[in-house]
């Protein structure tokens, strides 16, 4: 294995580390669980992101370069990735109209958080959304 593969795999090992520890903490500070997701829509939104990025069609925060980090995307705004210092971009994006993520109502909204390698996704579910999580 070359050199920089090898460091490439440390970066993007250590990176996901990252992401689980975030969400571990954010779990331990808001007292939900932190589990694997099966969820189809969430998965769909994840796969709408890679085709974006694999098509050169996403936006990306200065921030974000060729070595793996820790980065941030949204349901609502699957065509952006951002570095932790930019993740305000991503709620601009998603203005003032509040739709569930994975029904579309509008409603009150309660977020939630998934991560794939190491991007972390929001998203925003309707109660009635949450309790089928």
């Amino acid at each position: 294995m070359t050199p920089w593969k090898v460091a490439y795999d440390d970066q993007y090992r250590a990176a996901v580390s990252e992401v689980h520890r975030l969400l571990d903490a954010t779990a331990r500070r808001t007292g939900s669980a932190v589990g694997r997701s099966e969820a189809g829509w969430l998965q769909a939104k994840f796969h709408e992101f890679g085709r974006t990025l694999l098509a050169g069609k996403g936006t990306f925060c200065p921030h974000i370069g060729r070595s793996p980090m820790v980065a941030h995307t949204a349901a609502w705004a699957t065509d952006h990735l951002v570095c932790p210092s930019c993740i305000d971009l991503l709620e601009a994006i998603g203005g003032t109209e509040r739709r569930c993520d994975r029904c579309g109502q509008r409603d009150q909204l309660h977020a939630g958080c998934a991560a794939h390698g190491p991007v972390l996704m929001a998203y925003g579910l309707c109660l009635s959304c949450v309790r089928l999580a």
